[in-house]
C-alpha cells in the first residue's frame, strides 16, 4: 500500500520502526523485493512529488534554489553506528548544548591546525531509482548473518534519513562548518599561552615548603634561573600581548560563527515550511531468543549479535514503557538504538513529530509465543495497555470488593478473637 497521503510535515521527524520476531518480514516491508517496492521506496516517491509541486508553485525558488532531497545511511551494529554510504566508516554520536543528537563521521585534521568535523555523508535523490541504487550500495555492506529461524537474517539496525533542502541551505551548513573548524585551533593557541602564564608556566614556579605554605616565585628569581630580570619582563609583555591577541581572534572566530548560524536559521525561517523536514525510516533487527549450541556452523560472534540485537530490542521496549507511563527519568542512554530514537520518541520543545511502528508476526503455530509478544508490545506502544492498568490497578485487584487481601485477612483475624 503507499504512504499515508498527507501534508509535508513542519520541521518534524517522521520515524516508522517495524517490531517482530526474526523471520516476519520485517526488512521485506521496509526495503521491498524484487519487483514489490518497499516503504522506503514508497515514501521516497511520494515525497519527491510533493516537492515538486511545491517547486512549481514556489515563488522563492529561484533565489535559495529548488527543494531536493538528500538520504543518509547509517548501520547500527554492536552499540556502533556505521555509515553505509562512505564505505562503512565508523561514526560517532555527538550531543549538542541543546540535548540534540547528531551522527558525525571521522574528524579530519588538517596541516593548518584546522579541526573539520565532518558531517555523515548525504547523497541527493532525485527519483526512486537514485533512491534503489542508494540502498543496493548500503545493502551490500550491511552486517547479515544467520538467525535461529533463518540462514540469512539482519543482524543490525538500518536508519534511512531522508531530509528536505535546498541549495543554499546546504552552502549555509558549509559555511557553519568551515567557521567551526577555525574556532578549534584558535582556542588551542589561547589555551597554550594561558598555561605559559599560569602557574608551573614560563613565568612562574609555585610549589609548598616543608610547612604546607603556598609559594610562588618568579622563574627568573629561582636558585637555578635561565632568565635575567630584563629577559623575564621581555618574556612577560610578549606573552601578554600572545594572549591578548589569541583572545581577541576566539572573539571574532565566534562571532563569524555565530554570524554563519544565524544565515542558516534566516534560511530555514524563509523557506517552505517543509524545509529541513526529515523522514527517518528504521528497519530494526528482529529479536532472537538464540538457544542454539556453539557450533562450526553457530559461533560466539553470532551469539553476541543476538543478545545485542534483544538488548537494544529491551531498551526500546523500557523507553516507550517509561514515556507511556510519565517516568521522571527515560533510560535513552542504555542503547545507541534509543540515543538516535530519543528525539523521535521524546521531540524536545513539543515540536511536530509522527512517530509510526510496523508490527510484523508470523502465521507459523510454531512462532505463537512470538506473536503473542509482539502484540503485547504493539498494544503497549499505542498506550491501551497502559491505560487498562491505570484503570484498573493490579495492587488493588481482588475478589474482596476491591480491598487489599492483607487488609481482608487482618480483619477477619480480629473478628475471630472477638468472638
Amino acid at each position: 500500500a503507499p504512504p499515508p497521503r498527507r501534508t509535508l510535515p513542519l520541521r518534524s521527524a517522521d520515524r516508522s520502526p517495524p517490531d517482530g520476531h526474526t523471520g516476519t518480514g520485517k526488512t521485506h516491508s521496509m526495503l521491498g523485493y524484487r519487483d514489490e517496492p518497499g516503504i522506503f521506496t514508497q515514501t521516497c516517491q511520494w515525497l519527491l512529488e510533493q516537492i515538486d509541486a511545491i517547486n512549481i508553485a514556489s515563488t522563492g525558488a529561484a533565489e535559495d534554489g529548488p527543494l531536493s532531497l538528500h538520504v543518509r545511511f547509517e548501520e547500527l551494529y554492536l552499540g556502533k553506528v556505521y555509515d553505509l554510504l562512505d564505505g562503512r566508516r565508523e561514526c560517532t554520536l555527538r550531543e549538542a548544548a541543546d540535548g540534540s543528537l547528531h551522527v558525525r563521521a571521522a574528524t579530519d585534521v588538517r596541516d593548518d591546525g584546522r579541526v573539520i568535523v565532518r558531517e555523515q555523508r548525504s547523497v541527493a535523490v532525485a527519483s526512486s531509482g537514485d533512491l534503489a541504487a542508494i540502498l543496493l550500495k548500503g545493502l551490500e555492506q550491511r552486517a547479515v548473518g544467520t538467525s535461529s529461524s533463518n540462514d540469512t537474517s539482519s543482524r543490525s539496525h538500518a536508519v534511512l534519513q531522508i531530509e528536505i533542502v535546498n541549495r543554499a541551505l546546504l552552502s549555509a551548513r558549509d559555511a557553519v562548518l568551515q567557521a567551526d573548524a577555525l574556532v578549534h585551533p584558535a582556542g588551542r593557541r589561547r589555551d597554550e599561552v594561558m598555561v605559559d602564564l599560569g602557574l608551573n608556566g614560563k613565568l612562574v614556579e609555585y610549589r609548598k615548603d616543608d610547612q604546607g605554605k603556598h609559594l610562588m616565585t618568579a622563574t627568573c628569581d629561582t636558585e637555578n634561573a635561565e632568565l635575567s630580570t630584563e629577559e623575564w619582563f621581555a618574556l612577560h609583555a610578549r606573552l601578554v600581548a600572545e594572549a591578548e591577541a589569541a583572545t581577541a581572534e576566539v572573539a571574532k572566530l565566534s562571532a563569524d560563527l555565530k554570524r554563519a548560524r544565524a544565515v542558516e536559521q534566516r534560511l530555514v525561517a524563509r523557506g517552505p515550511a517543509c524545509l529541513c523536514s526529515t523522514v527517518n525510516l528504521v528497519d530494526l533487527a528482529g529479536n532472537d531468543f538464540d538457544k542454539r549450541d556453539l557450533s562450526a556452523d553457530h559461533s560466539l560472534q553470532q551469539r553476541k549479535e543476538s543478545n545485542h540485537i534483544n538488548k537494544d530490542l529491551l531498551a526500546v521496549k523500557e523507553c516507550i514503557s517509561g514515556i507511556a507511563m510519565k517516568a521522571a527519568k527515560i533510560p535513552f542512554r542504555n542503547s545507541s538504538l534509543t540515543r538516535v530514537l530519543q528525539r523521535a520518541l521524546l521531540p524536545p520543545n513539543n515540536e511536530g513529530t509522527t512517530t509510526l511502528m510496523l508490527a510484523t508476526v508470523s502465521p507459523d503455530a510454531a512462532a505463537k509465543i512470538s506473536t503473542i509478544n509482539t502484540l503485547r508490545y504493539a498494544e503497549m506502544v499505542t498506550g491501551r495497555r497502559n491505560e487498562q492498568k491505570a484503570r484498573w490497578p493490579t495492587a488493588t485487584r481482588s475478589r474482596s470488593g476491591g480491598q487489599k487481601p492483607w487488609k481482608t485477612a487482618c480483619d477477619a483475624k480480629s473478628n475471630e478473637r472477638q468472638s
